[in-house]
């Protein structure tokens, strides 16, 4: 195998483990007998050490590279998952979820430091966006274990957790067995060895990232409410939210080809504009098919985000700072996912569910304005 090839078969092994686990150890807290508070702490575990750690991770990835992230990021979360499927208390179980938070954080970052330093730069856009589709049909596989896996009410957990902990030795193995990138003439990272990014667009494509991968969230929680204020079917919202994810699994598909048609600051502009104004039409009362259409632009527009934020921070630092920098991004990430649907919940208190998805679109439409000013400098 290449070392593209197993970047993206431990991709996969990434996110089909995260999204099996963090789901089933819900249910396993629940069968511990857990409060309300405790499942919380379960589930919030999973961002603590990131927002602490990531950028330290960051910087010592840059100083020993993306395999030895790949390779303490699989040993973390290979941890995590046999604790989880051992765990016989809530104590247990939030340790477990901790360091898969970290362990995921390490992988993703040793995975895009591997990415920008494998492809020459006239590929890199088109591998950014195959590697996030990778990550996005991956995500499919936890849910996909724990319907096929469950009985009714009852779930198996600790036999999915165990299942989990299978597939983080199958990761661990791919890691190892991983080499290295090095720094090619013609690669996207070599062209950019003394690159110095400008604090105003680094803060922008930090600020945009986070922004649309908050928005994606903000939807799954919400857009169910307003369909729910209006006494819609919920089969509805399942529709609109399965429909968002394949357009935005199409969009990083073809994301190497738009880019190319479009260039980078453009393409960017435009899916922020139309991620907004579709996010922002989803919160008025209109007809089931003038949603799916609305849906499938904004979730067309949103899957840009991922790949496209990632090429920008790439092209604009240097080699020796990247690691640090893409930490930054991510940590940016996990901030803006944790802190923006809580506050969304203060705003729906005021005016319903409809005005958070408002409040999301004039962040977008603002940072879409913000993105143009910065970049036609």
């Amino acid at each position: 195998m290449t070392t593209w090839r197993m970047l993206l078969a431990h991709t996969c092994l990434l996110h089909a483990i995260a999204s099996l686990q963090r789901p089933t150890a819900t249910y396993r807290a629940l069968e511990l007998g857990a409060s309300v508070t405790e499942i919380g702490i379960v589930g919030g575990a999973f961002a603590l050490l990131p927002l602490m750690l990531g950028r330290r991770v960051g910087v010592a990835m840059g100083h020993r590279g993306g395999r030895w992230a790949l390779i303490m990021g699989s040993a973390l979360v290979l941890a995590s998952c046999t604790l989880a499927a051992l765990a016989n208390s809530v104590a247990l179980l939030i340790l477990s979820m901790l360091l898969l938070g970290l362990g995921h954080l390490a992988c993703a970052l040793g995975q895009q430091y591997e990415v920008s330093l494998s492809a020459s730069a006239e590929r890199l856009d088109e591998r950014l966006g195959h590697y996030t589709v990778a990550g996005s049909i991956a995500q499919a596989v936890g849910p996909a274990l724990l319907m096929l896996g469950s009985s009714g009410s009852a779930v198996p957990s600790q036999r999915l957790l165990g299942i989990g902990a299978v597939l983080a030795v199958a990761m661990m193995l791919v890691g190892c067995a991983t080499s290295g990138s090095v720094l090619r003439a013609g690669s996207a990272a070599a062209e950019q060895v003394d690159a110095a990014p400008r604090r105003g667009e680094l803060r922008s494509a930090l600020m945009t990232g986070a922004l649309v991968l908050a928005s994606v969230d903000i939807l799954a929680v919400y857009l169910p409410l307003v369909i729910s204020e209006r006494e819609g079917p919920a089969y509805v919202a399942g529709l609109l939210l399965t429909l968002r994810a394949v357009a935005s699994t199409l969009s990083r598909a073809g994301f190497g080809r738009l880019i190319r048609r479009l260039g980078r600051e453009r393409l960017l502009v435009a899916s922020l504009l139309g991620a907004g104004t579709g996010i922002g039409l989803l919160a008025f009362d209109l007809p089931v098919a003038v949603l799916v259409v609305t849906v499938l632009v904004a979730g067309f527009c949103l899957g840009v985000g991922q790949p496209i934020t990632i090429s920008w921070v790439v092209a604009m630092t240097s080699i020796h700072r990247r690691g640090e920098v893409l930490a930054t991004r991510l940590v940016a990430n996990r901030a803006a996912q944790l802190v923006l649907p809580v506050a969304g919940g203060g705003v729906a208190v005021l005016g319903g569910a409809g005005a958070v998805l408002l409040l999301t679109a004039v962040c977008l439409l603002g940072v879409g304005v913000d993105v143009r000013r910065v970049t036609s400098r």
